[in-house]
């Protein structure tokens, strides 16, 4: 499945953050670069936020092969600043690239992949799309 996303490091960056942390997508997409890098720049082992739709804290282990899909992810948006939205439109536009990636972007990011379901008719989890 994520195969398909290889062309894109910000479509495998995307699908790989919803496979591995379960979160819903609201809160995926509300993710800045500074919630996953310390300070040195390095991809965090431990994501802590708090969740829109329950304003729960939660805790997530971002695994090694997760980290290193964002690091390769960051390496294609030199001088990103840690307050960036870490999923961004990457429009045809000047005037919207750059922007935090909206839910349908990221919708079509999803229905790109084989075997996905339109994740906002199944639950409300990024989790939702494999079928």
């Amino acid at each position: 499945m994520l195969r398909t996303a290889n062309q894109n490091p910000r479509d495998l960056a995307l699908l790989s953050m919803s496979a591995y942390t379960l979160l819903r997508i609201g809160d995926l997409l509300r993710l800045n670069v500074g919630d996953i890098l310390e300070g040195s720049r390095q991809v965090r082992r431990q994501l802590v936020l708090v969740q829109e739709k329950t304003s729960s804290c939660v805790e997530i282990e971002l695994p090694e092969g997760l980290r290193d899909v964002l690091a390769r992810y960051l390496k294609f948006r030199p001088g990103v600043k840690l307050t960036d939205p870490l999923f961004t439109a990457e429009d045809r536009n000047p005037l919207t690239r750059g922007r935090r990636l909206s839910r349908r972007g990221a919708q079509l990011i999803f229905k790109k992949v084989p075997g996905v379901r339109a994740w906002e008719r199944t639950r409300a989890h990024s989790n939702a799309y494999v079928s």
